[in-house]
């Protein structure tokens, strides 16, 4: 019985984190200054190369379309979708991980942004801020990430880098695993779930009046506000990025091709309008999970 107090104590930040959703050890912005600067290096070496052309990325293939370059490939509904490589591998990999993820992403039922059999994500935004990303894991409907971002907006967006974050803990989404606080908690969830949490990174890259010139071929948003996020995914021996303004689908694509051809990942656009506080914009995709491509599969 002289235990039962001690374990009580150990319990009571686990009961709290469950009770709390804003305590979900699943639903948290990264606040290590070394992880942070770690992670943001990783994604100043992921524009570089997009910079330099070291790209393999997947454009919309139309009646006729075609392109001769080795590193452009036509693969249905992955418009928008790029593989950066490490500098190991540059050259060797990028194509086959396109159509695998192709094969992955795609489906032949209902539309790809809104499959339960993959992981997804969602975003808003209002006001030029008060960004939210939701994430979900494959085969399930329930929120394994959701975050809660007001310091998104882009302040004196014509001079400077818009806003980036990291996120840990959406289970199932990402690569790069963050430390954790040795916490009771902390040491009682690696216990309980076998691996550490995982990164997200989300950077919104346009407003009405700029699209920022960090990333290629960004677009100006529809409407006043901020807008099109770019999506950056690490994996061990290459990245995943997805410029969703550039894997825009279309619900009458999905129904007249019976789902094989909804021509993006993603669907956004205005929400509302009328809304107190701003313009309502947001969307959904669907995003690789962390274990959909494995080099050494055969």
């Amino acid at each position: 019985m002289k235990l039962l107090p001690f374990l009580l104590l150990l319990l009571a930040p686990l009961s709290h984190a469950l009770t709390f959703p804003q305590l979900s050890p699943r639903s948290r912005v990264i606040r290590d200054p070394a992880e942070r600067a770690r992670l943001a290096r990783l994604h100043d070496s992921v524009l570089e190369a997009e910079r330099r052309g070291d790209i393999v990325s997947a454009f919309a293939p139309e009646e006729g379309s075609s392109t001769h370059e080795k590193r452009i490939l036509p693969v249905v509904g992955l418009a928008g979708l790029a593989v950066i490589e490490t500098a190991g591998l540059a050259g060797r990999i990028g194509g086959g991980v396109l159509r695998r993820l192709h094969t992955l992403l795609g489906g032949d039922t209902d539309t790809i942004w809104d499959r339960k059999e993959v992981c997804r994500v969602q975003y808003q935004t209002q006001g030029g801020g008060n960004c939210k990303v939701k994430s979900y894991k494959s085969g399930s409907v329930d929120v394994v990430g959701d975050h809660d971002w007001p310091g998104c907006g882009w302040n004196d967006p014509e001079k400077t880098t818009p806003p980036i974050e990291f996120f840990e803990s959406d289970d199932g989404l990402g690569k790069y695993s963050v430390r954790y606080v040795w916490s009771l908690l902390a040491a009682f969830m690696k216990l309980t779930r076998g691996s550490p949490p995982f990164s997200l990174q989300v950077q919104f890259t346009a407003t009405d009046k700029v699209a920022w010139s960090g990333t290629k071929d960004t677009k100006k948003c529809p409407m006043e506000g901020i807008c099109h996020p770019q999506f950056i995914f690490y994996r061990e021996d290459y990245n995943i990025m997805l410029n969703t303004w550039k894997s825009q689908g279309s619900i009458s694509a999905c129904q007249y091709s019976d789902g094989k051809d909804c021509r993006g990942l993603c669907l956004d656009g205005v929400k509302n309008q009328f809304s107190k506080g701003g313009n309502v914009w947001g969307g959904k995709c669907a995003i690789p999970c962390a274990d959909n491509i494995k080099l050494s599969d055969p």
